[in-house]
């Protein structure tokens, strides 16, 4: 490869492939169910991505419910698997082949699978009698990369399940022209692992999402005193940790308030956040708002001063801190799921699980509104959008290639 592994995201655009005549790129999202609530995602800014770039653009899906531009062709499997782990490994290992016949016909310049999911049983096996076909015969040069959306944090997965992934990631390696990590630290302990081809392993983060949000820069909201918080109510996302962040801070920012944004995953743990709040005479400044439509988040994110997510386990690079960087938001976060790279962002970064340190982090944006904006244009500043990564993947993918 042209740079290492964990070395920053570079894209020289004059290199990309990007001859317009019947490029195809294809996105697979296996047993997935797509829906409005995934449309910032890379499982549909990358298709989007690519077709700006000029490909004849396919994502494929278990189900489809949410938008993408018209040009961009959707094909539906019909086998959704919500959670892999309650179920359905016989429509996990059947769909791969349901996809390949769409792959087999397009023939398409680049196919991107993710995340890393039981279904790459069948699929690697997929991919190695494809070019074998191809040696064959075949003339197209289709090369197939693998966005892990896994940083192998153990948590929540058992001895075996644990062996498994890992055994598909370092498989992923060795039959595929590339696989790419969110985080430097993910692609570092991937690197750890035996037998892994190090040189077909990337880091390739995730972006703005372009074309269904404006940048806003930080003085341009109607910014009110309020941390927000957008994400499942859920214990892996560590609001218990903001509210006693906040109970730290309430007697000195007595106007300041704190909104939770999301799904409630867990009721049994929302009840606590509000008996909490209520504990400590905070029930008039904890709002838990639960889930809203895209539009109503956007005006949380542009009537916010501070963002927090304060992740304790099981994080990916966590896409709506980008989103909120986007709408001019200062972001405050925590080490999980790799500390260094939301430093490198400009975020604000506390210990996971360290209420005393998280807050200490609030209180140096709760009382100075410039130190808020100046966080806020330095995170925006380094913000790269989706058709960008598109071209990394491109780039990164094209210097890894598997011979056939």
């Amino acid at each position: 490869m042209s740079e290492p592994a964990t070395g920053p995201l570079e894209v020289n655009v004059a290199e990309v492939e990007r001859n317009p005549v019947e490029r195809r790129f294809v996105m697979y999202v296996p047993n997935s169910n797509l829906n409005p609530f995934h449309a910032r995602s890379p499982w549909l800014m990358l298709p989007r991505s690519f077709h700006e770039l000029g490909y004849r653009s396919t994502l494929i899906c278990g189900r489809m419910s949410g938008g993408l531009p018209p040009q961009v062709r959707v094909v539906e499997t019909g086998l959704v698997v919500n959670d892999p782990r309650r179920g359905g490994a016989l429509r996990s290992l059947v769909e791969p082949w349901l996809a390949f016949g769409e792959i087999r016909r397009q023939q398409p310049d680049l196919v991107i699978v993710g995340p890393l999911r039981s279904s790459l049983f069948s699929l690697l096996p997929l991919v190695g009698l494809y070019r074998l076909l191809r040696r064959r015969g075949r003339s197209s040069r289709t090369r197939f990369v693998l966005k892990a959306d896994w940083n192998l944090d153990p948590t929540g997965l058992s001895p075996l399940e644990f062996a498994l992934s890992r055994t598909l990631l370092v498989a992923s390696t060795h039959v595929l022209d590339l696989v790419s990590i969110e985080t430097s630290c993910g692609v570092g302990r991937a690197q750890a692992l035996p037998l892994l081809r190090r040189e077909r392993l990337k880091r390739i983060p995730l972006g703005f999402p372009q074309g269904t949000m404006e940048r806003v820069p930080y003085e341009h909201g109607p910014r009110g005193p309020v941390i927000l918080c957008v994400a499942r109510i859920a214990r892996m996302k560590g609001q218990a940790i903001l509210l006693q962040a906040f109970e730290q801070l309430a007697a000195q920012f007595p106007e300041w308030s704190v909104r939770l944004v999301g799904p409630v995953d867990d009721p049994a743990y929302r009840d606590e956040l509000l008996a909490f709040a209520a504990e400590h005479g905070l029930a008039n400044r904890v709002v838990i708002a639960g889930f809203l439509d895209q539009a109503e988040v956007d005006r949380e994110f542009t009537r916010a001063s501070v963002f927090c997510l304060p992740s304790i386990h099981s994080e990916t690079a966590g896409q709506v801190k980008y989103e909120a960087t986007g709408f001019g938001i200062p972001v405050v976060t925590t080490d999980v799921p790799c500390g260094p790279d939301a430093i490198e962002m400009g975020w604000w970064v506390a210990p996971a699980g360290d209420a005393s340190d998280l807050a200490r982090q609030l209180r140096g944006l709760l009382g100075d509104a410039s130190e808020r904006q100046r966080v806020a244009h330095g995170a925006q500043s380094k913000l790269r959008s989706y058709r960008e990564l598109a071209e990394a993947y491109l780039l990164a993918s094209r210097a890894t290639t598997v011979e056939v």
